[in-house]
């Protein structure tokens, strides 16, 4: 046991004197482990922030709503209104919140404006408003009395701002808005129903997706939907990628840093390997000095990495206290996260791979380099 510590001491030894003497090749590992953890660091804080991003866009009702758009002709619309009723609908069973609006194929008329679109919602009270004609518009002022006309009908709306679930039918446009019920002969005439569900998922946009497909071909119902599953689809195979990105991105960091700590530790090992000769022959196996030269490029590519990435933290936290207009540039930083530890990882496994060409190189019989 003295024995095998006493070897253990005069590598350790024989390392720092190598380190003092030689302080280029310590050096080159140090900075090429920082620089290789400053920019794995900047990689992975873009792949991790990207996909932060993408969440967030996740979660964006706008985005996960769907518009199912119907048409109805005259003869159709007089059928569906006196048979299934204008509120009846399955969507429920499928996303939490839902709204159906009514627009009709008539226009209405201000005196100053032509052509105003008519909508119509199944109950006025669940908007938060009383059984009455409403002109929406953001250009008019609140409250005021408008009068309007379809056709011979005339009659008075108050002006309210148009809210945002009516803006996918105006377009920032004014429109009458009413009740079904009050508005149901004009309707007869022909109109198109709109049903806006609010999906919580993308898995309930790909249901409706389904459901809207087997309406068409089993009903032949002409239903025209309109969502962002698409670009849904494509953005969760993104989330997807990015853990695949994550163990790529550290796997080439790990094979960079291993190609040049083994080329540098094949250099020191062919100036050494004579006095490594010597300590063989004095019984150490070669699985000790394999293993010294692990620990020793495992602690170099660590503490390397580690001092990257500290700078690296260092400097985005000095850009933040000055307000530096190159914050821009400097992702969030942090180090006590998943990443760093991937980093360190990624180290531990390139000071691995350095050890393989003295490992190779061990395996020359002592004969031939002690002649």
């Amino acid at each position: 046991m003295n024995w095998l510590i006493f070897i253990h001491s005069y590598l350790i030894r024989n390392s720092l004197r190598r380190w003092v003497e030689q302080p280029l090749s310590l050096i080159s590992k140090v900075t090429v482990a920082a620089l290789l953890g400053i920019f794995t660091t900047l990689v992975l804080a873009g792949i991790r922030g990207l996909g932060n991003e993408l969440d967030k866009r996740l979660l964006d009702k706008e985005i996960l709503t769907a518009y199912i758009a119907e048409t109805y002709s005259a003869s159709e619309a007089l059928e569906e209104i006196s048979s299934i009723g204008p509120s009846s609908s399955f969507w429920n069973d499928i996303v939490g919140k839902q709204t159906v609006v009514y627009q009709s194929t008539a226009t209405a008329d201000t005196g100053q404006q032509e052509g105003l679109p008519i909508l119509a919602v199944d109950s006025i009270e669940a908007e938060g408003l009383v059984d009455d004609f409403y002109l929406l518009s953001n250009q008019r002022p609140k409250d005021q009395v408008v009068g309007f006309s379809i056709g011979a009908f005339a009659s008075e709306a108050l002006v309210k701002p148009i809210p945002e679930k009516f803006q996918f039918a105006l377009l920032s446009r004014p429109g009458i808005l009413a009740d079904f019920d009050r508005l149901s002969p004009l309707f007869a005439r022909g109109y198109t129903k709109t049903v806006v569900l609010e999906a919580q998922n993308i898995s309930q946009l790909e249901r409706v997706q389904d459901m809207t497909d087997t309406l068409r071909i089993v009903e032949g119902r002409r239903m025209f939907l309109r969502s962002n599953l698409p670009i849904l689809r494509e953005i969760e195979k993104i989330r997807k990628l990015q853990s695949t990105a994550l163990v790529v991105v550290t796997f080439l960091s790990s094979a960079i840093l291993g190609l040049i700590f083994g080329s540098l530790a094949w250099l020191e090992f062919r100036e050494e390997r004579y006095v490594l000769a010597l300590i063989r022959s004095f019984g150490v196996r070669s699985s000790s000095l394999v293993v010294h030269s692990l620990l020793e490029n495992c602690f170099i590519a660590v503490s390397g990495v580690i001092a990257g990435v500290s700078g690296l933290h260092f400097l985005s936290n000095a850009l933040l206290k000055t307000n530096s207009s190159m914050l821009v540039l400097m992702p969030d930083i942090d180090l006590l996260t998943s990443d760093t530890y991937v980093l360190i990882l990624g180290s531990l496994i390139g000071g691995l791979l350095a050890a393989i060409p003295v490992f190779v190189g061990l395996r020359k019989p002592l004969g031939l380099v002690l002649t």
